[in-house]
């Protein structure tokens, strides 16, 4: 039989069911709501979070700024007051540069990184000390106990810990010599740096008294042109001319700020502080003996070889370690223990014991670690010995160059002053049958371009012979 429902019953259910969807849509609305506030909370949060880390951060550098700021400038106002010659430059270098003291940072690193792997050969001694309490009374022991415990353990078979060690110790020697080859090569780079800052101080020099005499013959050509002696496109010549001396002045003077600051930064001072530099030179000295005979004192003695030799020693001692992973380590250990009151009253237990143990450890299978770790060992000793070999051929070949360039050098420096010599009494006669009105004045003009620029060439070729000189040494490895 069909269940009637009458139209007030249906009427209700309607209004049930409405009102569970209004329900249904208002908590959803408010959920909608309170995510999107959540999610625009989190975010201003974020925003202000991020703003205050910026100032934080930007508080904080400039407030190193500053102070580094003041120390370069203390640093400045004490080194640098008087004129620096090469010897001091050299000093000052050795002293602040960053190089060399991060270097020295090293060295320290790998001797705490020997002393911890010599620890491994010493006695560990150990101290403890627990003290229980109990809520409620136990049945069989007291309520309240401690117990103190002293143990020391010393590994009597342990090969690893022996190759470890033999790698942390010739680490520290890599670590010695490359610190002393940094002083090196910071030495021979400052000594190159105050060479290139005096070539460029001779330049601007230089240019500045043709610059004053280019002036001068401008002005008396341009004289000549308003008398009809010279013509128009002359004075246009000795006006170039004048402007390109002085174009050439102010980039050898912008040159001379950088080859200043770049040598101020090798020896650890600000690049922008300022600097005088002594003219006295300690006379010139080149290595001794041909190209094959300073190549073998290279081969014989160079820091980079012998760098090359500890790292080949170490990665021995490393596949050395790795084949000793699969050896047993045996240590022993004695301890002491002592309680202020028996562990169970009535049972005899002792209130002090020694214990005496004997242990013994073999990894039998690690997932093929050690097998991975012994194949990867022997992979980092041919990589090093490789690289010994790479490093061999290196040196000679720079050895060969360095050695090139110095006699490249020495030739360039009697070349430049005999094309000097002759470029300037060209110019002197031109000069005198231009006055004479002998010789068109675009003559001398060009004479004259021809003189400033192989004087030029003089003296940039000056000290070329001498930083030569250091980057063979550098070469060769020699101080």
């Amino acid at each position: 039989m069909r269940n009637e429902i009458y139209p007030s019953q249906r009427r209700k259910d309607a209004k049930e069911r409405m009102k569970h969807i209004n329900l249904i849509i208002f908590g959803n609305t408010t959920l909608r709501l309170c995510a999107f506030a959540r999610e625009k909370l989190s975010l201003l949060c974020a925003v202000a979070l991020l703003a205050s880390c910026a100032s934080v951060t930007e508080r904080t550098r400039g407030e190193q700024t500053q102070e580094f700021s003041e120390r370069l400038a203390a640093m400045a106002g004490e080194w640098l007051g008087e004129p620096l010659g090469l010897e001091r430059c050299v000093a000052l270098a050795l002293e602040h540069n960053y190089e060399v003291r991060k270097a020295d940072l090293v060295t320290d690193l790998a001797k705490f990184n020997r002393s911890m792997a010599f620890g491994a050969f010493l006695p560990q001694a150990t101290v403890s000390y627990q003290s229980l309490a109990y809520q409620k009374d136990p049945v069989m022991s007291p309520k309240e106990f401690s117990t103190t415990a002293a143990q020391i353990a010393m590994p009597v078979v342990a090969p690893s810990a022996w190759f470890l060690f033999g790698a942390a110790q010739g680490g520290y020697a890599s670590a010695k010599m490359a610190a002393d080859y940094t002083r090196q090569n910071t030495a021979l780079q400052a000594a190159i740096g105050f060479y290139t800052a005096l070539v460029q101080e001779d330049v601007v020099s230089a240019l500045e008294a043709q610059c004053e005499a280019v002036r001068e013959q401008c002005l008396r050509v341009e004289g000549l042109g308003k008398e009809g002696v010279a013509v128009s496109w002359e004075v246009g010549q000795a006006r170039w001319l004048l402007q390109a001396r002085e174009a050439q002045l102010n980039q050898a003077r912008r040159r001379l700020a950088v080859a200043r600051g770049e040598l101020l930064r090798d020896m650890g001072f600000s690049p922008t502080a300022p600097i005088t530099l002594s003219r006295e030179l300690p006379p010139l000295a080149f290595p001794e003996g041909d190209v094959t005979e300073r190549v073998l004192v290279a081969l014989s003695q160079h820091p980079e070889l012998a760098l090359a030799d500890r790292e080949v020693v170490v990665r021995e001692n490393m596949v050395r370690a790795a084949i000793a992973q699969f050896v047993p380590v045996v240590s022993v250990a004695a301890q002491y223990s002592r309680h202020d009151k028996p562990m169970m009253e009535g049972m005899g237990l002792p209130l002090a014991n020694w214990n005496l143990s004997f242990n013994a450890v073999w990894n039998v299978f690690t997932g093929f670690y050690n097998l991975a770790n012994y194949r990867a060992a022997k992979a980092e000793r041919e990589r090093s010995k490789l690289e010994r070999e790479k490093t061999f051929l290196s040196i000679i070949v720079r050895v060969v160059a360095a050695d090139a360039t110095l006699a490249d050098a020495t030739e360039r420096m009697a070349v430049a002053e005999l094309a000097y010599e002759s470029a300037k009494g060209k110019f002197e006669d031109y000069d005198a049958r231009a006055r004479e009105g002998l010789l068109p004045t675009s003559d001398a003009l060009d004479a004259r371009s021809a003189m400033d620029a192989a004087q030029i060439e003089v003296v940039q070729s000056r000290y070329l012979e001498r930083i030569a000189a250091e980057s063979l040494r550098l070469s060769m490895g020699i101080q």
